[in-house]
């Protein structure tokens, strides 16, 4: 959980080489009024050198999101969460399909593939649930079978972000 000042809103490092879209996220994420944008640099020298004098509270970093989803990315990281962008993932998918049995996915069904994918999107159950169409029950069904073919332990690591460790291992191999 991200601690933010008396005021609540959270300040942001924006890193980004093109000036326009490193100026165009700085507006955005002010204009919600919950973001103040305390830094906003062209490289990672000066990234560092903002974070160590500044201490944000998130840094956002040369990633692409689409603007519907900024403020609510660093909403849910703020909350503990992650957001991952859906290429990034897809391109991860694809990989993993390619290195075929070697992965330790390759138990996995295609169905629990979509439910392993829209986990490391950052999705929650419901949210699993409406992107798939799938009931409640069916979604912990294919979480719980997908805990299980990777052999997670049920104490230890949160097993969640160890299925989403290993399916982005696997991915990136």
């Amino acid at each position: 959980m991200i601690a933010l000042d008396d005021t609540g809103v959270l300040r942001v490092v924006i890193a980004e080489d093109n000036y326009l879209v490193r100026e165009g996220l700085r507006r955005l994420l002010e204009d919600s009024g919950e973001i103040d944008v305390i830094a906003s640099v062209g490289n990672g020298v000066e990234l560092l050198d903002a974070v160590r004098r500044l201490g944000p509270d998130a840094v956002l970093t040369d990633i692409r999101m689409p603007p519907g989803h900024l403020v609510h990315a660093l909403r849910e990281v703020r909350a503990g969460g992650s957001v991952i962008d859906p290429q990034i993932v897809d391109t991860l998918v694809r990989r993993r399909s390619a290195a075929g049995a070697a992965s330790p996915l390759a138990a996995l069904s295609p169905r629990e593939l979509e439910v392993l994918r829209e986990m490391a999107a950052g999705k929650t159950n419901a949210g699993i649930e409406q992107a798939l169409f799938l009931s409640s029950s069916t979604v912990e069904k294919h979480v719980n079978a997908i805990f299980t073919k990777l052999r997670l332990p049920e104490s230890g690591v949160h097993r969640r972000v160890a299925a989403v460790l290993a399916f982005l291992q696997s991915s990136s191999a």
